[in-house]
């Protein structure tokens, strides 16, 4: 039999655990949502979640990891109808005419052609124009997020 003397001994540490996670605010304050909060405020702001989008977009499309889209790499995007539509889009996005879309090319064109605002707005939940840990768990939303390309 455990006396209560030694219960005491094995719930301790538990109880200091949670306690040191939960004023933290560990469970709710994950490793997305810090990386996400660049500025460390606890919320996540409009252009916080917009830049990350961005940056995760433009990540999966550059599959080499050189911070450049090449043509073949565009080609590879699920949803643009044709081969012609592919090549039209990039030279849209290619402002610099050298072949690549960097992430400010990517940037601009996505800031004005993309449903950003509306993803955010619907995880914004408390309508607080900001993110709180519990609005945001995962990093749902590329396949909520949309990006015109006309």
């Amino acid at each position: 039999m455990i006396s209560k003397q030694t219960c005491s001994i094995i719930f301790l540490p538990i109880i200091v655990t949670f306690s040191v996670l939960w004023g933290t605010g560990s469970f709710a304050m994950h490793d997305l949502f810090k990386n996400i909060d660049e500025n460390e405020d606890g919320t996540i702001s409009s252009e916080e979640f917009n830049r990350d989008m961005e940056e995760y977009a433009f990540e999966n499309i550059d599959k080499n990891g050189n911070s450049l889209i090449s043509l073949s790499e565009w080609k590879d995007i699920r949803g643009i109808e044709n081969e012609i539509k592919h090549v039209e889009l990039f030279e849209k996005l290619d402002k610099n005419r050298d072949w690549k879309i960097n992430f400010f090319e990517f940037s601009e064109y996505a800031e004005k052609n993309a449903n950003l605002h509306e993803a955010f707005m619907g995880l914004d939940k408390d309508g607080s124009n900001s993110l709180s840990p519990d609005e945001i768990t995962v990093r749902p939303l590329f396949k909520m997020i949309t990006i015109s390309f006309n």
